[in-house]
């Protein structure tokens, strides 16, 4: 099983003239930082920040075809939105590990 959307990916690609280059990188820096907030925003147990931040994550991640992060994402924020998330570090785990998996494939895939 494939962690990314092939044809999101390259449909992106292609739009990019087949350079990735500045938008992986920025990619990468930006999902740090995100994972950053909303390991703050988990421990201060900041529910609006947490919504928003898995909101950016989310749309970010879908833009570039990991739709499996996405969906991590979009159910932290819906479970957040709904007052539902009952494991807010378990399920970011999950993320952590995905969003690895996710910045593999997106260097293999962008040679």
């Amino acid at each position: 099983m494939t962690t990314l959307d092939l044809a999101v990916f390259e449909e992106l690609k292609d739009l990019m003239d087949g350079d990735m280059s500045d938008i992986l990188e920025m990619y990468e820096v930006d999902s740090a930082e995100q994972i950053d907030g909303l390991k703050t925003s988990i421990s201060g147990d900041d529910l609006t920040s947490t919504i928003a931040i898995a909101h950016t994550l989310k749309s970010s991640s879908a833009n570039l075809g990991a739709m499996d992060l996405a969906k991590l994402c979009k159910k932290m924020e819906h479970d957040g939105r709904e007052n539902t998330l009952s494991n807010p570090a378990e399920l970011l785990e999950k993320i952590i590990a995905e969003l690895a998996r996710v910045q593999t494939e997106l260097t293999t895939n962008n040679s």
